[in-house]
């Protein structure tokens, strides 16, 4: 294995685009932050070549994030390039995932764990569903102590939050989401019913995320109308395909109703402190 260089970039786009949706996650951070810089979304790459083919990229952010992206047996090899470093979670395919867990050695309870379906959708065989005077508006549309307590009850929802480090991380991921801009609400006259994302866009895929409807207003068929509205726009632009991943029955439900096809599951460890590895 090799250590990536600034040089080697072009490849690595390539390779992980290549690899979605498994890689939407180190791709996004590549393109938002870059290699190797102080942000703690930046990148590092370890890469494996066979026959001067690339075949496997290992992804660790600032924060110690591993996004495993491998085709070949090269788990046994990352206890030794990544001793030293403090490993605070893992996402990537769920038997590379629970493999790598032991070969590193991470013993500690995971504050999160979790494997969700993964959902294709090309974008030219989006199903709309009726939409009854439903729109879409910037979040800016809704009131921000609304927004900020829907983003807090889907952490909680998804992700196990507990109610302060929820309400803490819903303001910050709020103003994150704010500047991209990829977030939308939909509106039901003046009043706000439910919240999609893309969670990563680029020109001809999209990686749906966020999606929030609170409860008193589940079962009307909100959720996927948000997401087929904002589909709808991304295929305007000259999107081609979506993925998303489905946190439960009910979602996948709602998402297959607008076309999406199962490919696959995406699966993902978090630790509360980081674990040391010692290879």
């Amino acid at each position: 294995m090799i250590r990536a260089l600034p040089a080697d970039l072009p490849a690595i786009t390539a390779f992980l685009r290549r690899q979605l949706p498994l890689a939407f996650y180190p791709l996004t951070n590549l393109t938002c932050h870059g290699l190797g810089t102080d942000h703690p979304k930046a990148m590092r790459f370890w890469l494996w070549h066979d026959q001067g083919e690339l075949t496997d990229v290992l992804g660790v952010t600032g924060a110690g994030f591993l996004f495993p992206v491998f085709n070949t047996d090269v788990v046994r090899q990352t206890p030794a390039l990544l001793n030293g470093t403090r490993v605070t979670g893992i996402g990537g395919a769920p038997d590379t995932v629970a493999e790598l867990r032991i070969a590193l050695c991470l013993r500690a309870p995971p504050v999160l764990d979790f494997t969700e379906p993964v959902y294709c959708l090309p974008l030219g065989d989006l199903v709309m569903p009726q939409t009854d005077g439903l729109c879409l508006q910037p979040l800016v549309a809704a009131p921000i102590d609304l927004l900020v307590n829907w983003r807090a009850a889907f952490l909680m929802e998804t992700q196990g939050n507990a109610v302060t480090v929820a309400q803490q991380r819903a303001r910050h991921d709020l103003k994150e989401i704010s500047e991209r801009d990829t977030y939308r609400v939909l509106m039901d006259g003046a009043q706000p019913v439910a919240m999609t994302g893309f969670n990563a866009a680029f020109a001809d895929v999209v990686q749906v995320g966020g999606v929030f409807v609170p409860p008193h207003l589940r079962g009307c068929g909100f959720g996927r109308i948000s997401v087929a509205l904002h589909l709808a726009q991304a295929r305007a632009e000259g999107v081609c395909s979506a993925y998303l991943a489905a946190a439960s029955v009910a979602a996948a439900r709602a998402y297959a109703a607008i076309g999406f096809q199962r490919q696959g599951s995406y699966a993902a460890v978090v630790y509360e402190e980081g674990q040391m590895v010692h290879g």
